[in-house]
């Protein structure tokens, strides 16, 4: 046994002083393509096709709580609060009194804005419309796209 050596006449390994980044970076990279993936759908909201109509374009109150009704062509409800960055809250229909309600509190400081799909059924409209008003809200205003010809009718 000349060639193996016994005893504490060898070498002894050092510690290795560098760290090994390259799996951290993978990771990283890997988290970055998800989340820039996955956050354009986390934006909350509806995407409603507004109806033209030839009317004059609202300043927003000052001191007034702005409220956003949304309502799709497939009936689903978001109500948004002035400021809000979360882009607001899905609402069933029989919960949308309860919340107006919350917010009309003082009904001289509160202007809802309904947002309607121009697809959305009339009856399904004026029904959001009565259900805001039966809350207590005292302002509601009816959100539009100026026309592109600026014409009546």
């Amino acid at each position: 046994m000349a060639g193996v050596q016994q005893g504490g006449g060898g070498k002894t390994p050092s510690a290795q002083a560098d760290i090994n980044i390259t799996p951290l970076v993978d990771v990283m990279l890997v988290l970055l393509i998800v989340f820039m993936i996955s956050a354009p759908m986390l934006e909350q909201g509806l995407d409603v096709n507004l109806p033209q109509a030839a009317a004059e374009t609202l300043e927003p109150p000052k001191e007034k709580t702005i409220i956003t009704v949304a309502v799709d062509k497939e009936q689903r409800i978001v109500v948004n609060q002035s400021g809000d960055k979360d882009g607001g809250k899905l609402v069933a229909p029989t919960e949308l009194k309860n919340i107006m309600k919350a917010y009309a509190a003082n009904p001289n400081t509160v202007v809802v804005n309904v947002e309607a799909d121009a697809a959305l059924q009339y009856g399904f409209l004026a029904k959001v419309i009565s259900t805001i008003r039966k809350a207590g809200v005292k302002e509601v205003n009816l959100v539009t796209q100026p026309n592109e010809d600026q014409s009546s009718m």
